[in-house]
């Protein structure tokens, strides 16, 4: 067969503003190098592959800042490109896709990203772009200016489905039948590019089915497209990763602007490629290379240097010296010749057994060796699980406690990135698009497939680090190779790097094979390690104190590796501990351990309560009974809101904390009422039960190690962000407070290594760098702090007060009014209430009151008492607090109505005007769920050309709130919790509930008794006599009154009744939510019955938040914006709940 070849081309950005100077020069190069390598090396490519964002993107109407011209310097660029060829490529072997730039973004509706978002799978998100009509022609709006240069462009087949943008074809080119699928990615982008990243629906499921059907008889198959997979949305990348790499022998993508090429051990690739044009530092492009006669192909990889006065050169990497890279395993796939298999490195050897000796089998190693897998099962194959003094001892089997966690695939491994933690990792990753996850037990497979000799796992203190590793040794024991994608026959060894003396890997390996309970000698472990497939278990390399050693002992493992095709190899680390030096080489792959689930803390906390519950009991049957019972009181405690916070959320989801709140729990036969309290119990749980339930002396008691803890956590606390610092920045800290206490054990760095070795509570995120296991520790440990000095000096609650509003502060400042005997809140609202940060975030007032201990209104009723005077800012807080006085104890505001009525600020006085305080019978409480609502007079209003009689009805004064849900959530226990119901952002008392279908919120007016408002009913009672776009007038600045929207609202979901009223007394009409209504949307019919909503939200823009807009969603939808507020008719008031 003869050769094939391709130029690939990504990111031309065409048109990007002047920033982008030297732009056309770098191009014109570009079509020099072109030539050059025609010229000096033969390089005449058949075909042209674009992978999108060939326009910069609609900036203005202006001259070459609208798509319609920059696409006319597209063509102009692919011209010159095609034509610089002695043989022209024709027009009809250009391929190309779009790209998000290419997405005209004025086209993009708030609302329809909202409803693209609430696709959450696979066939929903296939069955949307398969309809083809209705919603999916309005989406597409946004690339009808791609359509429009495609249709002038000169190629047919692009348009082959001009609704989707989606092609296949089969095209034969020196006797070789090429199939070219050209997949759409973008059809969902409209967000700014890092914001997208994990969001993207591309139907990948249907676009793949498509495809195929066009390109038939195709020997070698190309998928070209402009996202990496791993921008996918969860549901439909998990689809692609599996389909793609099966269908396709080549996966060309763009985007990230960079190259390389990702190699399969099939012989299958994937290339990326860089930007044309990305300023003169980022700057690429590739050609490659197939020759189908001798199986072989390579990929050119170039880029732009401005060395020299600039110019296009060889793009020099690791895996390719020369600037090619060498494409191997094509005779796996490549047709026609039928060369015998290359055997991939990894692969076990075809008949299950295991390497020998040159001599066989050794009767005396055999025996020794089985001798070895008992002692090593019987080491590693139990965890010491204990607690509370001798209440609980009990020992568990790994293979049952065992939960396979995810991890996050880092193949990027020759940038050298460094990571803080598993936070920082995940933010960076998914910044760069590189979000693949596996399984721990896929690993090895996945390692088969990259060519890589073994993998780094990186992990928090307390993630299961080392559980994993002998849950590795336990399934290579039990011959269950399989399971982790190794060969049969392999044996582990355990490795504890801590316990390495020099940077002498074989030496190490002998002497723990002699030492440890193995006992294993010499001359076996020679032949171990020389003729039998083993994997090598590393634990914990940042364990290594010494820096140098630990550099030292990384290169070595890599070294040791090498030549030793027997070898495998597992390294765990903490991510603080692996570094720029001390990292494994480039045949390692990085895995970066993810949180537990939602659903694997459930089935974990289960697991534990069944295990510890059965191992001394003789009647099984009750002890199973006794541990559900006990589980499903843990799983519901946990579901609470104060415990649905995000840090004690976070706890949840590390398995070291999670058996800490475990062991709580079965303590004290519940959960602790707050969070403060989990918190103090669950240090107490590493500070002194833990070490003394092991019969270690306990030198550090939990009462001793949170005096002492207490002042460093408020000192790092001080800073923002600071959650780590070394031993010299602690030491001035903790000198005093052991001084204070005599403490008479040591030094301070002795202590350091004692709360660090014996608790686990201040842990070692480095070599020598101290942190709290948990941040939830070190904000409760700072709460307390203040309130222990509070007593002796004001100040302390004052200069706290002055952090009111800023997040790094919020979870201490609840931690410290959640506190009691005696509470600090009085005191401390005091001190808030003076300031003007207090009236810019009402918001926190709120969760003060939710988390209080104690509540004492006396702060806001003496602030609302002053004299307001001419002070505008004073008017402000007395606002605020009044607010906050009429939602939670209306019945203190009527001594000071009197004085109220004549304050000189118009929302003080409206609050209680006589036109504004109504009739007892025209405002209703209805139910146990204290619902107010107001009566609204009956009416007439116009309706397009129609004009509607209305009788009168009543209406929520505010929409539904999380308070008023919960009643419901009692009462129907096997109701569904609303979306964001767990996090802090959406799930205050007074905020509306939020993430509530239409169904649901249905659901509720049933219970209720009531109903939801028709779309007349809503607008009537919106508008309330007016004519304008807002109650408030025509303005933004009018809007700005009466509701949160855009660009007042800070991007987040406010309290009800913030902002003013209307005249019949209505609250958030205009924006902060969507509000479900009973109404059908005629104007999408593609996917069932959409339904209408009202009234704008927090996040849209001011149009949205007219009167009379109106929007349409699927009633299933569940969105962080979607609430609703409810009716009842004349007639029905006494039926209510």
């Amino acid at each position: 067969m003869s050769k094939l070849s391709w130029l690939h081309l990504s990111d031309l950005h065409y048109g990007k503003p002047k920033d982008a100077w030297d732009a056309e020069y770098i191009l014109e190069k570009l079509i020099g190098d072109l030539t050059h390598l025609q010229t000096n090396h033969d390089l005449c490519p058949d075909l042209i592959l674009f992978s999108g964002d060939l326009a910069f993107g609609q900036i203005s109407s202006g001259p070459g800042k609208n798509l319609k011209d920059q696409y006319a310097g597209v063509q102009a660029f692919l011209e010159q490109v095609r034509t610089a060829f002695k043989k022209e490529i024709p027009k009809e072997r250009i391929f190309l896709v779009p790209g998000n730039h290419d997405v005209n973004r004025t086209r993009v509706h708030a609302m329809t990203t909202t409803y693209l978002d609430g696709l959450d799978d696979q066939d929903r998100i296939s069955d949307f772009m398969a309809d083809g009509k209705g919603a999916w022609k309005f989406t597409m709006e946004r690339l009808e200016d791609y359509r429009d240069f495609l249709s002038d462009f000169g190629n047919p087949l692009l348009l082959q489905d001009q609704d989707r943008l989606t092609y296949g074809t089969t095209v034969e080119i020196n006797g070789i039948r090429v199939g070219i699928a050209g997949f759409n990615t973008v059809w969902s982008s409209g967000r700014n590019s890092k914001e997208e990243n994990g969001k993207l629906r591309v139907a990948w499921k249907w676009q793949t089915t498509y495809v195929k059907k066009q390109m038939k008889d195709a020997q070698v198959k190309i998928a070209l497209f402009h996202h990496p997979v791993s921008w996918g949305s969860e549901p439909d990348k998990t689809y692609a990763e599996d389909q793609l790499r099966n269908e396709f022998h080549f996966i060309l993508s763009g985007h990230e602007h960079k190259t390389g090429v990702t190699p399969y051990a099939d012989g299958r690739a994937g290339i990326a490629a860089y930007a044309c044009y990305e300023r003169s530092q980022g700057s690429g492009y590739n050609i490659c290379c197939l020759d189908f006669e001798n199986q072989t192909g390579e990929v050119h990889l170039r880029n732009y240097s401005t060395e020299d006065g600039g110019g296009w050169v060889r793009r020099i990497t690791p895996k390719a010296p020369d600037g090619r890279y060498h494409l191997e395993h094509l005779d796996k796939w490549m047709p026609q010749l039928d060369n015998p298999k290359v055997k991939d490195p990894i692969e076990p050897d075809s008949t299950g057994r295991a390497v020998e000796g040159p001599s066989g089998p050794d009767p005396a190693f055999e025996r020794q060796l089985a001798l070895y897998k008992c002692k090593a099962a019987s080491l590693y194959e139990k965890l010491p699980m204990i607690g509370f003094g001798a209440r609980l001892r009990v020992s568990i089997r790994i293979e049952d406690i065992y939960m396979p966690l995810h991890a996050m695939v880092d193949d990027a491994l020759q940038s050298g990135e460094c990571y803080a933690d598993a936070l920082d990792a995940a933010e960076c990753l998914g910044k760069l698009g590189r979000n693949t996850q596996i399984s721990i037990p896929d690993a090895f497979q996945v390692c088969r497939e990259k060519n890589s000799r073994g993998i780094v796992i990186l992990g928090d203190p307390g993630s299961g680090k080392t559980t994993h590793l002998k849950r590795l040794l336990l399934w290579a024991l039990s011959k269950d190779h399989d399971a982790i994608g190794l060969p049969a026959g392999v044996i582990p060894l355990f490795l504890p790097l801590r316990e390495l003396r020099d940077s002498n890997i074989k030496k190490f390996i002998y002497n723990r094979m002699a030492d440890a309970g193995l006992e294993m000698n010499e001359e076996f472990t020679n032949q171990l390690l020389g003729h039998h497939p083993v994997l090598l278990l590393f634990d914990g390399l940042d364990e290594i104190q010494n820096t140098t050693l630990r550099v030292e002992a990384a290169r070595n493992i890599s070294r040791f590796m090498n030549g030793r095709n027997n070898l495998y190899a597992a390294v765990t680390c903490r991510f603080a501990g692996y570094t720029a030096t001390a990292r494994l080489d480039n045949e390692f792959m990085e895995l970066h351990l993810r949180p537990l689930t939602g659903d694997q803390a459930r089935e974990f906390i289960r697991t534990w309560y069944r295990l510890v519950e059965t191992a001394d009991n003789k009647n099984l049957v009750q002890a199973r009974d006794l541990a559900d019972k006990k589980a499903d009181d843990l799983i519901e405690s946990l579901s609470s809101d104060d415990f649905r916070a995000g840090r004690v959320f976070e706890m949840t989801r590390n398995p070291l904390l999670l058996t800490n709140i475990c062991l709580v729990h079965r303590d004290g036969g519940r959960l602790p009422k707050t969070r403060g309290k989990l918190y103090r119990a669950a240090m107490d749980v590493l500070l002194e039960f833990w070490r003394g339930a092991r019969g270690v002396e306990v030198r550090i008691d939990a009462d001793l190690g949170r005096r002492v803890l207490q002042p460093v956590a408020l000192w790092m606390h001080q800073k923002e962000n600071r959650i780590r610092a070394c031993a010299d920045e602690l030491a001035p800290v903790l000198e005093k407070a052991l001084e204070k206490l005599r403490w008479p054990h040591g030094s301070v760095r002795e202590f350091l290594r004692m709360v660090r070795d014996d608790t686990g509570l201040l842990t070692g995120w480095g070599n020598s760098t101290y942190g709290f296991m948990h941040l939830g520790f070190q904000e409760y440990l700072a709460a307390c702090q203040i309130r222990s000095r509070s007593f002796e000096d004001d100040t302390v609650l004052a200069q706290l007060a002055e952090h009111w509003g800023q997040s790094w502060w919020q979870e201490v400042i609840l931690l410290l009014v959640g506190l009691e005997e005696p509470s600090r809140f009085k005191a401390f609202m005091t001190q808030v209430v003076k300031l003007s940060a207090f009236s810019d975030h009402p918001e926190m007032a709120e969760r003060c009151l939710e988390d209080a201990a104690e509540i004492d209104w006396t702060p806001f009723l003496e602030l609302l008492a002053a004299s307001p005077g001419k002070d505008s800012k004073l008017w402000d807080r007395q606002l605020t607090a009044l607010k906050i006085l009429d939602r939670h104890a209306k019945e203190r505001l009527r001594p000071l109505a009197g004085e109220l009525e004549t304050h000189p600020m118009p929302q003080i006085r409206q609050r209680f005007s006589i036109e504004y305080r109504r009739q007892d019978n025209e405002v209703q409480i209805h139910g146990d769920i204290q619902y107010e609502m107001v009566k609204i007079p009956g009416g007439r209003i116009t309706i397009g050309n129609s004009e509607i009689i209305l009788d009168p009805f009543y209406m929520g004064r505010y929409p539904v709130t999380n308070r008023q849900y919960a009643f419901y959530l009692k009462a129907n226990p096997n109701a569904k919790e609303p979306e964001f119901w767990g996090d802090r952002e959406y799930n205050g008392e007074s905020q509306p509930v939020v993430g509530v279908s239409w169904d649901e919120a249905r659901n509720f007016a049933q219970w209720a008794r009531l109903v939801l408002p028709t779309g007349v009913q809503w607008e009537y009672a919106c508008r309330a006599g007016t004519t304008t776009l807002f109650y408030t007038g025509d303005a933004d600045e009018d809007l700005a009154r009466a509701g949160w929207y855009r660009d007042n609202s800070g991007g987040r979901l406010h309290p009800v009744g913030e902002k003013e009223p209307n005249a019949y007394g209505l609250y958030d009409m205009h924006g902060n939510i969507w509000e479900w209504t009973t109404d059908v949307y005629n104007e999408i019919r593609t996917l069932g019955a959409f339904r209408v909503l009202r009234g704008g939200t927090f996040d849209g823009s001011a149009l949205d938040c007219r009167s009379v807009y109106r929007f349409g969603f699927p009633p299933s939808v569940r969105y962080r914006s979607l609430g609703f507020r409810l009716v009842l008719l004349i007639g029905r008031q006494d039926k209510g709940r």
